[in-house]
């Protein structure tokens, strides 16, 4: 199990220098960081409008409703 754990770690710090390097390569440190940014953003109004329709939907159908539990026993 830990020699599992230990290759897993290998592998994914090579994918992160990897990944590291290649975007370094790509664009300078501001340009990563205006598109981090831009990416925040959306994520931002992503979210927003998740939250604003979850209420609206609320608001206009309510909750559905909740059904009694069945459990099912296994052992018998």
């Amino acid at each position: 199990m830990e020699e599992r754990r230990e290759k897993y770690r290998e592998e994914t710090t090579v994918l992160k220098d990897f990944t590291t390097e290649y975007r370094q390569k790509l664009c300078t440190p501001e340009e990563a960081d205006e598109e981090g940014k831009q990416t925040m953003r959306a994520l931002a109004r992503n979210m927003t409008f998740l939250m604003k329709s979850i209420a609206l939907g609320k608001e206009q159908f309510g909750l559905p409703e909740k059904e009694t539990r069945v459990s099912t026993n296994f052992i018998r």
